[in-house]
């Protein structure tokens, strides 16, 4: 921030007269386009908008979801979630035969890490495809092929995954020391696929809370509006 000096006339002291900071159109005019300073309200902007949009709490809780997870931050996230299928595979194929009590659970992890794996890196390819090319057809939807694909992939893993919460909340406390006991399980093995699965429960009620918060701001702020 730049300041002036301006002499008092009756010889008294200095006046120093301190420049106020540029609005928000000065300095984006005076910025290349790709320095452009983003605006706090952009985010609430789009929640409102999706707000008009949207006919009913449930399509807009179905908007919100699409809003968010076509943000660069959820491409970045997707991309740190291939971290979690390949765990689930490598730890599935390590201890694919500790697990006595319930020899299904290893073959659990294998099957969703390799399905995982599948389905985020076609939604990656979808992604990286839709920014270089116009993946979209004439009227806005999307390629049926490509969502008929991802759609059969998410409708296996979530079929999978149900039968891994039978599997290993199935059971109980397994018996991590001895490998002759019928009850054996390899702790890394079933504490794995235990967390595995409660976190995505922990997951889900997170992101339900968030789009609950989403939308109380976006209400807020439609109301202030009027």
């Amino acid at each position: 921030m730049e300041s002036e000096v301006y002499s008092n006339a009756a010889g008294g002291s200095d006046v120093v007269v301190e420049e106020q900071p540029p609005s928000y159109e000065s300095a984006v005019a005076t910025q290349p386009p790709a320095d452009t300073p983003p605006t706090y309200q952009s985010l609430f902007g789009d929640l409102q908008r999706t707000k008009k949009e949207s006919n009913g709490v449930v399509d807009f809780l179905k908007n919100l979801t699409i809003l968010l997870f076509s943000t660069v931050g959820f491409l970045v996230l997707l991309g740190g979630l291939l971290a979690i299928p390949i765990a689930c595979l490598v730890i599935g194929l390590e201890y694919r035969e500790d697990c006595r009590i319930q020899s299904y659970i290893p073959i659990y992890l294998i099957v969703f890490g390799a399905f995982g794996i599948f389905r985020n890196v076609l939604c990656l390819f979808n992604k990286c495809k839709e920014k270089l090319t116009d993946s979209e057809t004439a009227d806005g939807e999307q390629n049926p092929k490509k969502s008929g694909c991802t759609a059969l992939t998410d409708l296996f893993l979530i079929i999978w995954f149900i039968c891994g919460n039978i599997w290993v909340y199935g059971i109980s406390l397994p018996d991590f020391n001895d490998k002759n006991s019928s009850d054996y399980c390899n702790a890394t093995l079933y504490l794995f696929a235990f967390w595995l699965t409660t976190s995505v429960y922990i997951f889900i009620g997170a992101l339900c809370t968030c789009c609950c918060f989403l939308g109380c701001c976006a209400a807020i702020l439609s109301d202030s509006d009027e």
